[in-house]
Protein backbone atom coordinates (compact mmCIF):
# COMPACT_ATOMS: atom_id res chain seq x y z
CA UNK A 1 0.00 0.00 0.00
CA UNK A 2 2.84 2.51 0.39
CA UNK A 3 3.73 2.10 -2.99
CA UNK A 4 0.48 3.09 -3.86
CA UNK A 5 1.06 6.33 -1.94
CA UNK A 6 4.41 7.02 -2.72
CA UNK A 7 3.12 6.76 -6.83
CA UNK A 8 0.57 9.29 -6.36
CA UNK A 9 2.88 11.80 -5.09
CA UNK A 10 4.28 12.67 -8.42
CA UNK A 11 2.12 15.05 -10.72
CA UNK A 12 1.94 12.57 -13.99
CA UNK A 13 0.60 9.66 -11.48
CA UNK A 14 -2.06 11.90 -10.56
CA UNK A 15 -2.51 13.06 -13.75
CA UNK A 16 -2.82 9.35 -15.24
CA UNK A 17 -4.82 8.88 -12.74
CA UNK A 18 -7.61 11.34 -13.46
CA UNK A 19 -7.26 10.31 -16.75
CA UNK A 20 -7.62 6.69 -16.04
CA UNK A 21 -10.92 7.80 -13.74
CA UNK A 22 -12.83 9.80 -16.36
CA UNK A 23 -12.43 7.36 -18.90
CA UNK A 24 -14.00 4.72 -16.31
CA UNK A 25 -16.80 7.71 -15.57
CA UNK A 26 -17.29 7.86 -19.53
CA UNK A 27 -17.49 4.01 -20.85
CA UNK A 28 -19.58 4.01 -16.92
CA UNK A 29 -22.14 6.47 -17.87
CA UNK A 30 -24.13 4.66 -20.99
CA UNK A 31 -24.45 1.69 -18.65
CA UNK A 32 -25.39 3.60 -15.51
CA UNK A 33 -27.54 5.51 -17.98
CA UNK A 34 -29.74 2.15 -19.35
CA UNK A 35 -29.95 1.23 -15.47
CA UNK A 36 -31.95 4.56 -14.62
CA UNK A 37 -33.49 4.63 -17.81
CA UNK A 38 -35.18 1.05 -16.79
CA UNK A 39 -35.86 2.23 -13.14
CA UNK A 40 -37.48 5.62 -15.06
CA UNK A 41 -39.87 3.19 -17.55
CA UNK A 42 -40.76 0.69 -14.55
CA UNK A 43 -42.06 3.76 -12.62
CA UNK A 44 -43.66 5.27 -15.43
CA UNK A 45 -45.00 1.46 -15.71
CA UNK A 46 -46.20 1.45 -11.70
CA UNK A 47 -47.84 5.43 -12.28
CA UNK A 48 -49.95 3.87 -15.33
CA UNK A 49 -51.06 0.73 -13.26
CA UNK A 50 -52.16 2.37 -10.54
CA UNK A 51 -53.36 5.46 -12.35
CA UNK A 52 -56.28 2.61 -14.12
CA UNK A 53 -56.88 1.11 -10.86
CA UNK A 54 -57.79 4.36 -9.20
CA UNK A 55 -59.96 5.48 -11.97
CA UNK A 56 -61.87 2.18 -12.05
CA UNK A 57 -62.25 2.26 -8.62
CA UNK A 58 -63.66 6.25 -9.05
CA UNK A 59 -66.13 4.92 -11.53
CA UNK A 60 -67.49 1.87 -9.11
CA UNK A 61 -69.42 3.88 -6.68
CA UNK A 62 -70.64 6.10 -9.79
CA UNK A 63 -71.96 3.06 -11.63
CA UNK A 64 -73.43 1.24 -8.82
CA UNK A 65 -75.28 4.79 -8.22
CA UNK A 66 -76.63 4.71 -11.71
CA UNK A 67 -77.67 1.43 -11.73
CA UNK A 68 -79.81 1.55 -8.46
CA UNK A 69 -81.54 4.89 -9.33
CA UNK A 70 -82.44 3.56 -12.98
CA UNK A 71 -84.25 0.14 -11.19
CA UNK A 72 -85.88 2.58 -8.78
CA UNK A 73 -86.98 4.97 -11.23
CA UNK A 74 -88.18 1.69 -13.22
CA UNK A 75 -90.52 0.89 -10.39
CA UNK A 76 -92.34 4.57 -10.99
CA UNK A 77 -92.87 4.14 -14.66
CA UNK A 78 -96.96 2.97 -15.28
CA UNK A 79 -97.01 3.89 -18.83
CA UNK A 80 -98.28 0.50 -20.35
CA UNK A 81 -99.15 -1.26 -16.49
CA UNK A 82 -102.29 -3.33 -16.39
CA UNK A 83 -102.45 -2.36 -12.77
CA UNK A 84 -105.60 -0.53 -11.80
CA UNK A 85 -106.61 0.86 -8.54
CA UNK A 86 -109.41 -1.52 -7.30
CA UNK A 87 -112.85 0.46 -6.51
CA UNK A 88 -114.11 -0.11 -3.35
CA UNK A 89 -116.80 -2.38 -2.44
CA UNK A 90 -120.22 0.03 -2.37
CA UNK A 91 -122.37 -1.79 1.00
CA UNK A 92 -126.13 -1.49 -0.47
CA UNK A 93 -128.34 -1.03 2.30
CA UNK A 94 -132.41 -2.41 2.70
CA UNK A 95 -135.18 0.15 2.76
CA UNK A 96 -136.30 -0.30 6.37
CA UNK A 97 -132.25 0.14 7.95
CA UNK A 98 -132.53 3.27 5.43
CA UNK A 99 -135.15 4.48 7.21
CA UNK A 100 -134.16 3.75 10.83
CA UNK A 101 -130.97 5.59 10.10
CA UNK A 102 -133.32 8.73 8.60
CA UNK A 103 -135.05 8.34 12.12
CA UNK A 104 -131.72 8.52 14.52
CA UNK A 105 -130.05 11.40 12.40
CA UNK A 106 -133.32 13.36 13.13
CA UNK A 107 -132.97 12.88 16.47
CA UNK A 108 -129.46 13.80 16.90
CA UNK A 109 -129.19 17.79 18.63
CA UNK A 110 -128.59 20.72 15.82
CA UNK A 111 -125.07 21.26 14.81
CA UNK A 112 -123.90 17.40 15.90
CA UNK A 113 -120.79 16.53 13.87
CA UNK A 114 -122.07 12.94 13.29
CA UNK A 115 -124.17 14.57 10.64
CA UNK A 116 -121.22 16.04 8.88
CA UNK A 117 -119.61 12.90 9.04
CA UNK A 118 -122.28 10.95 7.66
CA UNK A 119 -122.88 14.01 4.64
CA UNK A 120 -118.78 12.96 4.03
CA UNK A 121 -119.66 9.10 4.07
CA UNK A 122 -122.46 9.77 1.22
CA UNK A 123 -119.66 11.84 -0.94
CA UNK A 124 -117.54 8.93 -0.93
CA UNK A 125 -120.55 6.85 -1.46
CA UNK A 126 -121.32 8.09 -4.33
CA UNK A 127 -117.39 8.37 -5.73
CA UNK A 128 -117.15 4.63 -5.24
CA UNK A 129 -120.36 4.09 -6.99
CA UNK A 130 -119.07 6.21 -10.22
CA UNK A 131 -115.86 4.34 -9.98
CA UNK A 132 -116.81 1.13 -11.55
Amino acid sequence: MGWITTGLASDPARKALRLLLAGLTITLSPLNLRRAGDNVRRLAERLKTSENTNEAQCWTPLAAFLAIAMSLLGGCAMDGSEAQASCPPVTNYSAADQARAADEVATLPEGATLVEMLSDYAVLRDQARACR
